[in-house]
């Protein structure tokens, strides 16, 4: 577009080309307010936490899982390790590995219970919780 400058610094359109559009900034007396909604988000509401899938000494709700923690503990205790999302030497090289991995399990699952809980419960039924979190993770996560 061109456009010539007169004397006076007002910008005049030159004939034969598109007139520039000048827009004047209007002045209004109205306040304007912004208002900011918040949308539910479309995952499930909160509805507290619930009890495990099966019981501290319900060994005969899973019997495979009794046997291989039974007769075959570490390698019962590797596969828990793995089937978590963990390295398979999580339980050879972490102390207190159980107390970490139920802990992580309830935390994701929503599980009620404690880190206290967890700490006494494992000392008291290390294998009993074994069992009970390789159903749970079996459970939740459809691992064979």
């Amino acid at each position: 577009m061109a456009v010539a400058i007169n004397q006076q610094n007002v910008m005049a359109p030159q004939y034969g080309y598109p007139q520039p559009v000048i827009m004047q900034p209007q002045m209004s007396s109205t306040n304007n307010t912004t208002v900011v909604i918040n949308q539910q988000s479309a995952g499930p509401a909160y509805h507290g936490q619930r009890a495990w899938s099966t019981g501290l000494c319900g060994c005969f709700d899973d019997c495979g899982i009794c046997c291989c923690v039974t007769f075959c503990g570490p390698c019962a205790e590797c596969q828990l390790s793995m089937d978590m999302g963990e390295h398979c030497c999580v339980p050879l090289c972490v102390p207190g590995w159980l107390v970490v991995l139920r802990t992580k399990l309830r935390t994701q699952h929503n599980i009620q219970g404690g880190v206290m809980n967890d700490c006494c419960t494992i000392y008291c039924c290390y294998h009993c919780v074994l069992c009970q979190m390789k159903r749970e993770v079996k459970l939740t996560r459809g691992i064979r």
